[in-house]
């Protein structure tokens, strides 16, 4: 996917970014993505100035799963936030940032109390270990559902 130079850019007059706007530097790259049974290639750039994040995220020939999310921290909630949409319907709306060496991503509780998590952790220079799980109403403990190893590319 290729970006018009335009949505790189900042806004003549935008504020100064702050020191927070850049804690998920560590994901911008290009990436192979592998977990038991597949891979993928995900895509992240900063895009408006570095105000924002956007993945493009291509599993469709194992996982038969194409996504892209925006990822901004919000100065107003002093919290990031991302929307995450894909090819299969998913629409996932989450908020958090960083934990100690991890950073971590929630959704809301569903309609039924449940909760998603994204966490990203064992943060080097060429990898990280990304997890998404769900979490039972009212309850801190997490099931993970898909782990993914990230090794840098580019």
């Amino acid at each position: 996917m290729r970006i018009d130079p335009d949505w790189l850019e900042p806004a003549a007059e935008a504020l100064p970014l702050p020191a927070q706007a850049h804690e998920l530097d560590f994901w911008i790259g290009e990436w192979e993505v592998t977990w038991e049974g597949g891979s993928a290639r995900n895509t992240i750039r900063p895009i408006l100035g570095h105000r924002a994040i956007l993945e493009t995220f291509d599993g469709a020939r194992d996982a038969g799963l194409r996504g892209t999310s925006v990822s901004a921290f919000d100065a107003a909630h002093g919290r990031w936030a991302q929307l995450w949409a894909d090819n299969q319907g998913s629409v996932f709306d989450l908020r958090g940032g960083r934990r100690g060496e991890e950073f971590e991503l929630r959704t809301d509780p569903d309609r039924e109390g449940g909760l998603r998590r994204m966490r990203f952790s064992q943060i080097t220079p060429d990898g990280l270990l990304w997890e998404w799980s769900r979490g039972a109403a009212g309850s801190q403990r997490f099931e993970v559902l898909w782990s993914l190893r990230y090794r840098r590319l580019v």
